[in-house]
């Protein structure tokens, strides 16, 4: 089962996504970690980190209205791999209209 981020991902940022794996590790720790993207929706991987507990992964990009999902596999120091999928709505954010669009609008509106 996957997990679901509450964050969104809005296509025109870079955002980071963290994972503790402390439950599903107890006294091992992360030693290695692997990211594929299942079910990309034009989101791109721009890169992924591991500590001793916790793997972070970093997405930009994505179709508005889509679901990005992405699987991340982790080796332990004693050997064990763990795979976990997660699942990332991709919603685009709406953004301050600049001067020009402002203007562009009050001018319709005079009309």
């Amino acid at each position: 089962m996957a997990v679901d981020y509450i964050e969104v991902l809005d296509p025109n940022e870079l955002k980071d996504y963290t994972y503790d794996w402390t439950l599903a590790l107890g006294t091992d720790t992360i030693v290695s970690s692997v990211v594929a993207m299942v079910e990309a929706n034009s989101v791109t991987i721009s890169s992924n980190s591991n500590g001793t507990a916790t793997t972070t992964v970093w997405l930009t990009g994505g179709t508005p209205g889509k679901i990005c999902l992405f699987t991340v596999r982790v080796t332990t120091v004693a050997g064990r791999i763990l795979e976990q999928a997660f699942r990332v709505s991709i919603v685009e954010t709406k953004t301050v209209p600049t001067e020009s669009e402002t203007l562009a609008a009050m001018l319709v509106e005079a009309k």
